[in-house]
């Protein structure tokens, strides 16, 4: 094509069409370990999966004494 406005055209139909059918293809999974010092943690309720988010650490409970909790 050498008309831009043809070729606009033609590049927001195909646009509109990857972002219309968009599909989630995983190549790889990449899973999560956690290591808890307990001196410091004394339970932690951790869900899996984080999702890119740090809303499972209001789930952690700190150890109050001096000696390890476990």
């Amino acid at each position: 094509m050498t008309d831009p406005v043809a070729m606009d055209a033609q590049l927001r139909k195909i646009g509109n069409y990857k972002f219309e059918n968009f599909e989630v293809m995983p190549l790889f999974d990449v899973y999560i370990e956690v290591i808890a010092d307990p001196k410091v943690v004394a339970d932690w309720a951790f869900s899996g999966w984080d999702g890119g988010d740090i809303g499972h650490t209001w789930l952690i409970k700190a150890c109050t004494q001096d000696k390890p909790c476990q």
